[in-house]
């Protein structure tokens, strides 16, 4: 999930696989602004924007930003990177036991294998691709 645009680097996103540490770090660093309140405006409040479409993403009751927004009208900028934090580290928990489940178990032979069909799946359809282009292009 991709915390900023314009920043580079790890801290720029979060990893499905980070640990709840990692993510409470990430988050906090998030860019934001100077005004302390909650509002949704992608245009003027990228930052804000982004951290509550984050919850939004996560909401189990499939809320819009901007009712999340809402939510977090009377809080600060701190309450809700708060609740980004807690909102995230729950929603990854079941993909990062998942994860760490199927390391464990096979030394990741298995994510080797996926990697290696998807790698020849896609040379697969890459060439394809070139054929008919090369007959359309007349090579």
């Amino acid at each position: 999930m991709k915390m900023s645009k314009s920043q580079g680097g790890d801290m720029s996103r979060i990893m499905l696989t980070d640990s709840p540490s990692v993510i409470d770090k990430k988050v906090r660093a998030a860019l934001t602004d100077s005004d302390r309140s909650v509002t949704y405006n992608p245009t003027q409040r990228p930052g804000v924007a982004n951290l509550i479409e984050l919850l939004a993403q996560f909401d189990p009751q499939k809320r819009s930003p901007e009712n999340v927004a809402e939510e977090y009208r009377d809080k600060t900028l701190h309450d809700l990177k708060m609740g980004v934090t807690s909102t995230l580290v729950d929603g990854l928990e079941r993909i990062r036991e998942a994860y760490q489940q199927i390391i464990e178990q096979d030394e990741g032979r298995y994510l080797d294998h996926v990697i290696e069909t998807g790698a020849f799946k896609a040379r697969e359809s890459a060439e394809e691709t070139m054929a008919l282009i090369k007959t359309v292009v007349g090579i």
